[in-house]
């Protein structure tokens, strides 16, 4: 089975969603517990709800990124809460 996803998360707060295009099935978790893997509530909800017993396949694949293309990203981001990062 195929499906991408994609997180977020700051400080107490976490979101997940996983598509699976084929199957017309979108399931996004979205939680402001400390310490909650979202992504793993996201795939369970996702295999349960396909009736698939196997969580051992990998669910995050890997993808080859050209070079020079995460270079437009490079820079300082600063969020609304005040979390910084320094892309480089």
């Amino acid at each position: 089975m195929q499906f991408f996803g994609y997180s977020g998360s700051i400080k107490g707060v976490s979101s997940h969603m996983k598509v699976a295009k084929q199957h017309d099935i979108t399931i996004t978790v979205l939680t402001n517990i400390a310490d909650v893997d979202a992504e793993e509530l996201a795939i369970t909800g996702l295999y349960d709800t396909l009736g698939i017993s196997d969580k051992g396949v990998s669910v995050s694949p890997k993808h080859d990124v050209k070079p020079g293309h995460l270079g437009r990203y490079v820079g300082f981001y600063e969020s609304g809460e005040g979390q910084k990062v320094n892309m480089t």
